[in-house]
């Protein structure tokens, strides 16, 4: 499973937060469209809008950690490494239905 391609960005459009990306054929795709007028739509807009980074940030962390973690040799920062990726691979395995 793929994702659209970022950038994604969020605006302010008719009383509505617009999260828009390049379309593949157009200048502009809507992704998601807050309803109504609520307080917490302007943030989590901007979360959405900062999917595509946030995964890519995950998948370097964690591949990171991986190399600490082989490198720690047991122990308990090696323990504590572990449970870093792990939480990293949920969240991954959330974003992406499980592909990695």
């Amino acid at each position: 499973m793929s994702h659209t391609p970022g950038p994604w960005i969020a605006t302010f459009e008719n009383d509505r937060w617009v999260i828009d990306c390049q379309g593949e054929f157009g200048p502009k795709k809507a992704l998601a469209v807050t309803a109504g007028f609520y307080p917490t739509n302007e943030a989590n807009a901007r979360l959405i809008a900062a999917a595509p980074e946030l995964l890519e940030a995950l998948k370097k962390a964690e591949a990171m950690l991986i190399d600490i973690e082989h490198a720690a040799g047991g122990g308990d920062d090696e323990i504590y490494v572990e449970g870093a990726i792990l939480t990293i691979r949920a969240a991954i395995k959330k974003a992406t239905g499980g592909a990695v």
